[in-house]
C-alpha cells in the first residue's frame, strides 16, 4: 500500500479494521480460540492454532509482511501484535525481557 511506516496504533487499528471486514467469514465452530494472522499491508490471513505457522505461511507469499494476530471469537484473550515477522522490534524485545517469569519459585527442598 505504500503508506510509510506505520506506528503500534495505527497497526493496531488498521489490523482491528481488517478483522471486522473478515469476522464473519472466521469466526466459525472451527475456528473458535484459533489465531488469525493479518497482514495489515495486503489484508491477507491464516488461520492456525499457531501464531508462528499462520505467520509463516503469511510471510511466504508476502516476504516483508507486517502482521497483526487475533484470537478468533475471544475479545478479551485478544492477541494483537504487530510486528515484521522475522524480526524482533526492540519494544517487543524489551516486553519480553520485563515480563514475569512462569517459572514456579524454588522452594528449597
Amino acid at each position: 500500500m505504500g503508506q510509510g511506516i506505520l506506528n503500534e496504533t495505527e497497526v493496531a487499528k488498521k489490523g482491528d479494521s481488517l478483522y471486522e471486514q473478515i469476522r464473519l467469514t472466521v469466526e466459525t465452530a472451527e475456528n473458535i480460540g484459533n489465531i488469525v494472522s493479518i497482514d495489515v499491508e495486503t489484508g491477507d490471513y491464516e488461520i492456525d492454532a499457531d501464531v508462528l505457522q499462520a505467520g509463516r505461511r503469511l510471510q511466504g507469499r508476502h516476504p516483508k509482511v507486517l502482521i497483526v494476530a487475533k484470537r478468533i471469537g475471544c475479545v478479551s484473550l485478544e492477541l494483537r501484535t504487530g510486528f515484521h515477522f522475522g524480526m524482533r522490534p526492540r519494544t517487543t524485545r524489551q516486553a519480553v525481557q520485563q515480563a514475569p517469569s512462569l517459572e514456579a519459585p524454588h522452594t528449597g527442598f
